[in-house]
C-alpha cells in the first residue's frame, strides 16, 4: 500500500521534471507574469497596490488574492505586502521577502467584511530561487525559520483575542509548475521541515470558556504532484481528468489539548514516535494510507465517570486501494485495518474486572485483503456518481479475493485466518449482484474456551450462550492441541459450504 501511493507520487513529479529543460533563462517580468496568470488561472482575482519594474527588478506592494466562494456571496480575500523579484544574471530570479511583514484574510459579503484575521509572518535568512522557462518554471526557497502569529480574529464587530502561532525550524522545498495548455496545469514538489510547533489560545469573549492547544512535530517530510484542468466547475475539472498525489512522513509528535464549554471540561494528552500519511487520486484509482506507531492518549472529562482515559498501541494502519474506471480486464485492488499492541489503563479494567480474571495482554485486531475486481462503469464520472442510489447491483464485481491475515489477539486467546476466494461471473448463482465465492478459509483459534470461561465467570455471557458457542466451535471444527481448535471452511460451485468436510449448508 504505502508502496502504491509513492510510486504514484514519484511518477508525477517525473511527469513534470522529465520536461523541464536544462538551460533556459527567465527574466523578472516574466516570472512575474507567469505567476499572476497562475493564481488566475485558479480562478483568483489578482489586484495590486503598486507595481515598479525597473533594471531587472519587479518590486509589489499590496498583492491581493480575491476568490468567490462557489454559489454563495461571499468572497475570501487574501492581502501581502511585498514581494521583490530580482534578476541574478545567470538567467534565474530571486524572490526577496521581508524578514516581518503583514498577511491579512478576509471573509467579505456584498463589500462588508464578516470576518478578518490579521496575520504577521516572519522569516529568517530567506532564500528563494525561480529558474526553468516560460510554462514550465521551478521555485525552490529555504530558511532557518518561519512563523505565523495571530493575536485577534475580528467578526464583524466583534474582536476575538486569540493567541495561535505556527513557528518552524529549518525548512525547504522545491516546487514545479507546468503549463500544459491554458487551462492544464501539472504541479509537483517537496516540503522538508526539520521541527515544527503550534501554539493556540483562544478565550470565550463574554464568558469562562477556552481553547487551548500545543504541540510539537521533530521534523515533517512531504510531496505531491497533480495535474489537473483549472475550472469552476467540478464537472469540467473531473472530465478533464483529475490526477493528484501527496505524500507525508512525520517524526516524533507530541500534542496537549484542552477546552472548556460552560461547566464541560475536556483535556487530551496525545504523543507517537512516528506517522504516515498518503493519498491519491486520478481516473484509475483512489487510495488512502494512514500508518502511526508508538502512539499514547490520555484522555480527562467532565463527561466520564473515572478521572482519566489512557490507552497506547504500537501501531494503527488503515489504507485501500481501489480501481476507479471502467475495464474489460480485471483490476487490482487491497484494503487493511490494523490495530497492534493496544493496551487501556487500569482504571478502565477495573469497571468491568476489578479482579484480574481477563489477562491484561495488549490486543490487536487486523484484517488485510487484497484481490482483483471488474469495474463496471467510470466512477470519476459525476452522473455515474449520482446514479449510484438508484442502481440494483454494485458497480464492482469481484474477480478474486486474498484474506492474507485475519487475527485477533485478546484476553489469552488468539484468532487467526488467511484464505482466498473466486468468483464467477457465470455462476448460475448470484447474490445481490455478486456471484457465489468458490474457494477455502482456514482458521485457528488458540485460547477461545478458557476466555469464554472467563466472561462467563463476569457475568459477561450467559452460561446457556457459552455452552452453545462451545459445542458449535466443538462441532465445526478440530481440535490440534489444548483449547486449540483449527478449521477449513470450503466453498464450492454448487454452494455448499464445507468445515472441515462437514456439510454445514
Amino acid at each position: 500500500m504505502r508502496n502504491f501511493i509513492t510510486t504514484g507520487i514519484v511518477a508525477g513529479a517525473l511527469t513534470v521534471s522529465a520536461v523541464m529543460p536544462a538551460f533556459a533563462d527567465v527574466t523578472a517580468r516574466e516570472v512575474w507574469d507567469e505567476l499572476k496568470g497562475y493564481y488566475e488561472s485558479f480562478g483568483y482575482y489578482v489586484e495590486i497596490g503598486t507595481e515598479n519594474i525597473s533594471g531587472g527588478v519587479v518590486t509589489i506592494s499590496q498583492m491581493t488574492l480575491t476568490m468567490q466562494i462557489p454559489d454563495e456571496d461571499e468572497k475570501v480575500r487574501a492581502t501581502v505586502d511585498s514581494l521583490i523579484l530580482r534578476e541574478t544574471g545567470n538567467g534565474s530570479v530571486a524572490i526577496e521577502l521581508p524578514e516581518s511583514s503583514a498577511l491579512a484574510i478576509q471573509v467579505v459579503d456584498n463589500g462588508d467584511v464578516e470576518v478578518q484575521v490579521n496575520i504577521a509572518m516572519d522569516l529568517e535568512n530567506f532564500e528563494g530561487l525561480v529558474s526553468g522557462a516560460l510554462g514550465n518554471l521551478r521555485i525552490e526557497n529555504e530558511g532557518d525559520s518561519m512563523s505565523f502569529k495571530v493575536s485577534e480574529v475580528k467578526a464583524g464587530d466583534e474582536t476575538i483575542p486569540v493567541n495561535i502561532s505556527i513557528v518552524s525550524g529549518p525548512f525547504e522545498n522545491d516546487y514545479r509548475i507546468e503549463k500544459i495548455d491554458d487551462k492544464r496545469r501539472a504541479i509537483s514538489g517537496d516540503y522538508d521541515i526539520e521541527s515544527m510547533g503550534v501554539i493556540a489560545h483562544v478565550n470565550e469573549p463574554d464568558g469562562d470558556g477556552f481553547f487551548n492547544l500545543t504541540g510539537t512535530v521533530a521534523s515533517m517530510e512531504s510531496e505531491f504532484s497533480g495535474e489537473f484542468t483549472t475550472s469552476e466547475d467540478p464537472v469540467e475539472v473531473l472530465d478533464a481528468g483529475l490526477n493528484i498525489g501527496v505524500s507525508m512522513e512525520m517524526g516524533a509528535s507530541d500534542f496537549d489539548v484542552s477546552f472548556q464549554v460552560k461547566n464541560d471540561r475536556f483535556a487530551m494528552t496525545a504523543s507517537a514516535v512516528d506517522a504516515l500519511f498518503g493519498f491519491v487520486l486520478s481516473p484509475d484509482v483512489i487510495s488512502y494510507d494512514i500508518v502511526e506507531h508508538g502512539v499514547e492518549i490520555n484522555i480527562s472529562s467532565s463527561e466520564i465517570p473515572i478521572p482519566a482515559v489512557n490507552l497506547n498501541y504500537d501501531e494503527l494502519e488503515i489504507g485501500f486501494a481501489v480501481p476507479l474506471s471502467a475495464s474489460e480486464e480485471p483490476s487490482e485492488f487491497n484494503g487493511v485495518a490494523a490495530l497492534r499492541g493496544l493496551e487501556i489503563s487500569e482504571a478502565i479494567w477495573s469497571m468491568i474486572d476489578p479482579g484480574q480474571i481477563i489477562p491484561r495482554d495488549p490486543a490487536t485486531i487486523a484484517i488485510d485483503i487484497s484481490g482483483k475486481l471488474m469495474v463496471l462503469m467510470d466512477l470519476m464520472n459525476l452522473e455515474n456518481l449520482a446514479s449510484l442510489e438508484d442502481m440494483d447491483s454494485p458497480p464492482y464485481l469481484p474477480v478474486a479475493v486474498d484474506i492474507n491475515e485475519l487475527s485477533a489477539i485478546f484476553g489469552g486467546a488468539e484468532l487467526a485466518g488467511s484464505g482466498t476466494m473466486t468468483f464467477d461471473p457465470e455462476s448460475s448463482v448470484i447474490i445481490q449482484g455478486v456471484p457465489l465465492p468458490v474457494g477455502e478459509v482456514n482458521l485457528s483459534l488458540k485460547g477461545g474456551f478458557g476466555l469464554m470461561d472467563k466472561f462467563s465467570a463476569l457475568g459477561l455471557v450467559p452460561a446457556e450462550a457459552s455452552m452453545g458457542i462451545r459445542g458449535m466451535i466443538g462441532a465445526f471444527s478440530k481440535p490440534v492441541g489444548e483449547d486449540h481448535f483449527e478449521t477449513k471452511v470450503e466453498m464450492n460451485a454448487d454452494g455448499s459450504i464445507l468445515a472441515n468436510g462437514q456439510r454445514i449448508q
